[in-house]
């Protein structure tokens, strides 16, 4: 298993573990090794499961984030990518792993960070006309599959939850179910989409990054039956 921990983790720990067991220390040795556990069950890395058909991926945008659907807004207009989207809102829970992955073949346009309030991801209606004031990151893309379509990921701090970390730039591109970020402990991610696009999902449907279809292009005959067999 993979995890969302940089080098100097690993090395701080083991000097850690080494220095306690060297001189006794086991209490100390057993309240790190618990803490060990935990931040890698927090911090763990599962990559999506990759599908091989390219023609379903022309059309479709995978779910970003391991989350549960809390709400879908049309006609929504966004102070940074415009007017008439659809917002499909994501809450990303402590336990479930929180890697953020592109939900389409996209270019990175813009890339915002935003210093505000927090979120709290449970109980709190979003109030999608003061996107701009919460806290956490906001990515402007488009989508390199033929149509070039713009669309956004929003990613919102919570405040049982950490900053989000991005690991991409402006210029950057990449394949779908390709990870891009991590939110750690969790928050919210709202998907900005063209209007074009038919939502597929319903409130409260638990999403899997990389699997769940998201949505689909409306204009075009894509076949999102994978059992070819049925007549």
């Amino acid at each position: 298993m993979r995890f969302f921990l940089n080098n100097s983790f690993y090395i701080v720990s083991a000097f850690i573990l080494i220095f306690s067991w060297l001189f006794g220390l086991y209490s100390i040795l057993a309240i790190y090794l618990l803490f060990i556990g935990l931040t890698a069950f927090f911090l763990r890395r599962i990559s999506p499961h990759h599908q091989e058909d390219a023609l379903l991926k022309e059309g479709v945008f995978y779910a970003p984030v391991n989350g549960r659907v809390r709400s879908i807004k049309t006609g929504v207009n966004h102070p940074k990518l415009g007017e008439d989207y659809i917002e499909v809102s994501l809450s990303v829970s402590w336990i479930r792993e929180s890697g953020l992955y592109l939900p389409t073949r996209s270019e990175v346009l813009d890339l915002f960070y935003k210093k505000g309030k927090s979120f709290l991801r449970y109980f709190i209606e979003l109030d999608s006309e003061a996107i701009d004031k919460y806290s956490g990151v906001y990515l402007k893309l488009r989508t390199i599959n033929g149509e070039q379509k713009e669309y956004g990921i929003q990613v919102l701090k919570c405040n049982l939850g950490m900053w989000p970390s991005i690991r991409v730039i402006p210029g950057d591109r990449g394949k779908a179910q390709v990870n891009f970020g991590f939110l750690g402990l969790g928050g919210t991610v709202l998907l900005y989409l063209p209007s074009q696009y038919e939502i597929l999902v319903k409130d409260g449907q638990l999403t899997t990054a990389g699997q769940t279809i998201i949505a689909a292009r409306t204009e075009e005959n894509i076949n999102l039956d994978f059992d070819t067999n049925e007549e």
